[in-house]
């Protein structure tokens, strides 16, 4: 964390104007501001600590259906950038190595990415046969391996802390991460070379740090994101509740599971919106009417074409 940076109260941040698409998009670094306001140079640390604590904690304070317009304009318009920026990061003010490694699974990209991770437009992105989105093909592996790299590296101090506040912060960016992969390996939980999603030696390597997580940390988000991890990858789960489960957690990502409108349960003959590929519907005068919906995020608000 960049030491220069106090926090701001939330009564101070009330005071601010929400941020849009195009200004989480500079924080990252994977657009330029057109402004001179000195965005375009700060370096990782500061772009980690302005997302964490300002811009993030204002939107927040929004009503979840106006945030959800904001993260639905940058995942169909930046999320490409930000996962080639996570899997392939800048450098960094420091030469400790520890903080280079850590840094690769704790950065304004991957800040990011566990925040929508939930979006329609990530899941398009994933299932995308796009050139722009073969990255997320390799994003469960690569997260996974810096799970098991940093994991075994800070489990000493996760199993006998020498700082409450440092084995704290280990174990959130951990959370944050085990959580990213749930994500992940459910949307391709119907891949048939499970091989090319997260590699059988890999995924050995991390069951008995996460298996150490589950008991550890039991009803927390790292201890249950580890079991869900952990049931996915179990050889005996191939018919099992779960992983049915798993499955429809899937359709319900991907929008795809029943009619947009939502005051609408109809799950046949559903029909994809023809622009953004992200939500169906069972028919012509449900999707005018989730267009125009009096209130709430309109489909008009959320609806973007992508390039992927």
């Amino acid at each position: 964390m960049n030491a220069n940076l106090v926090p701001p109260s939330d009564a101070d941040l009330r005071k601010l104007d929400i941020f849009f698409s195009d200004d989480f998009a500079v924080v990252l670094g994977v657009k330029k501001s057109v402004m001179d306001d000195g965005r375009n140079d700060w370096d990782e640390a500061t772009r980690l600590d302005m997302l964490g604590n300002v811009y993030l904690r204002r939107n927040a304070m929004e009503a979840d259906e106006q945030q959800e317009i904001v993260w639905s304009r940058f995942c169909a318009l930046y999320l490409p950038a930000a996962i080639n920026r996570f899997i392939d990061p800048p450098k960094i003010p420091t030469e400790d190595p520890k903080e280079i490694a850590k840094f690769r699974l704790f950065s304004p990209c991957s800040e990011m990415l566990v925040q929508t991770q939930h979006n329609a437009y990530f899941a398009k992105y994933l299932r995308s046969k796009s050139p722009l989105a073969a990255n997320g093909k390799r994003l469960p592996r690569i997260v996974a391996e810096r799970i098991a790299e940093l994991g075994t590296a800070w489990e000493p101090e996760l199993r006998r802390p020498t700082s409450r506040d440092l084995a704290e912060h280990y174990e959130g960016i951990l959370a944050s991460a085990v959580q990213l992969l749930c994500t992940l390996q459910t949307a391709y939980i119907k891949e048939l070379d499970q091989e090319s999603v997260v590699p059988g030696e890999l995924r050995r390597k991390l069951q008995p740090l996460l298996q150490g997580w589950s008991n550890r940390y039991r009803g927390t988000i790292l201890g249950d994101a580890s079991v869900r991890v952990l049931l996915n990858w179990s050889p005996e789960s191939g018919d099992s509740w779960f992983r049915d489960y798993a499955k429809t957690v899937r359709k319900h990502t991907l929008g795809w599971d029943v009619c947009g409108l939502s005051s609408c349960e109809v799950t046949t003959g559903l029909k994809a919106c023809s622009k953004c590929h992200t939500v169906r519907y069972c028919s012509t005068p449900h999707q005018v009417m989730h267009w125009k919906m009096p209130s709430g995020a309109r489909h008009s608000q959320l609806c973007h074409k992508t390039e992927y």
